[in-house]
């Protein structure tokens, strides 16, 4: 290890002993997950709701259209294969 490493790992380290913790200690962490916890169970999801709606509408729609395709395809290659004989 030459010089200039051991001074960067030296600032490193004195870096690191003067910063503050960033972790919060348990008990603030249980307050602000109760918090958070309650806010979310006072405001329902909307959201949730506006996805069900959505995924119900695409699914009856899906079969109908993904048939009306495949006909549309058939009848256009039936009508080209009786075209060019």
């Amino acid at each position: 290890m030459n010089d200039n490493e051991r001074t960067a790992d030296d600032a490193i380290d004195l870096l690191a002993r003067e910063l503050p913790r960033l972790d919060v200690d348990p008990a603030t962490a249980a307050a602000i997950r109760a918090r958070a916890r309650a806010e979310l169970a006072r405001h329902p999801r909307r959201l949730s709701r506006v996805r069900g709606i959505a995924r119900r509408g695409y699914h009856r729609v899906e079969l109908p259209l993904a048939s009306a395709l495949a006909v549309a395809y058939l009848a256009w290659a039936v009508q080209t294969i009786l075209m060019v004989h």
